[in-house]
């Protein structure tokens, strides 16, 4: 074998040792003494205090959600985030003219039922943040800030108990149910614990949405007229989320 083949293969080894040796040295590192990239799947529960013209329409609500996040190894989060909104505290009375003077409306069978109101809405958002590990089992755990943006809607759900009425049903529906959506801001601050031995894993913090919202019905029958007015509608709470983390280890499989 000529010198310049001998070389090449020795540099081709020395270069497959480095490689394999940078490989190991990867595969080693682990969640509790590095901070490593990962995928997080969230589900979450919280609640909203309304703030702005959404406060005049509805209550407190609970919130619903589920999230994709990816961290990285200097411990930038990017995510989506998504969720349902629910309450049974709305202001107002979209059905006033159709109810009588107990409070009730009258079925397709003439008799009288009881009819809910309820709040219902989503939301959908794309985050940025970062997790500053001052505290916790390890540096990937810490306070953890986002912000985003996406969209917000929501909208008040008519319901009756077991009982058809013909006024609230199909396209009369849409002039009651006062549907709104628009582009919202997101921000939230919270702490981020990623246990270990990978048992623990949450996150609690406070969030806030403030959206441009607007109606998307072209006619509200209670108004006898369109809602063309611009919207601010807030929400601030609170919301907890349980995390499942996919990241590697050193026998080089996935984790959950």
């Amino acid at each position: 074998m000529r010198k310049n083949e001998m070389l090449r293969l020795s540099l081709t080894l020395l270069g497959i040792s480095i490689g394999l040796g940078i490989s190991q040295l990867a595969a080693q590192r682990n969640i509790q003494d590095s901070i490593i990239s990962m995928s997080m799947i969230d589900f979450s529960l919280g609640a909203h205090i309304p703030a702005g013209d959404i406060s005049e329409r509805f209550g407190e609500n609970g919130f619903l959600g589920a999230s994709y996040h990816y961290k990285t190894g200097s411990n930038w989060v990017f995510g989506l985030e998504g969720g349902f909104i629910f309450g049974n505290k709305v202001k107002e009375d979209v059905a006033v003219n159709i109810r009588t003077s107990e409070g009730f409306v009258i079925d397709q069978e003439g008799g009288f039922t009881e009819l809910l109101l309820l709040e219902r809405g989503m939301t959908l958002v794309g985050t940025v943040g970062r997790v500053i590990p001052l505290f916790g089992p390890n540096d990937n755990s810490g306070l953890v800030v986002r912000l985003g943006g996406g969209m917000l809607q929501h909208n008040i759900r008519l319901e009756t108990r077991n009982n058809d009425v013909p006024q609230l049903e199909g396209e009369y529906l849409k002039g009651y149910d006062r549907l709104s959506n628009g582009f919202s801001a997101y921000q939230f601050i919270g702490y981020q614990l990623l246990s270990n031995n990978r048992l623990v894993n949450l996150t609690i913090g406070l969030e806030g949405y403030q959206a441009w919202t607007q109606s998307r019905r072209d006619f509200n029958f209670d108004l006898m007229r369109k809602d063309d007015s611009k919207r601010l509608d807030s929400l601030y709470g609170v919301k907890v989320s349980w995390s499942f983390p996919i990241y590697r280890r050193s026998a080089g499989k996935f984790y959950r």
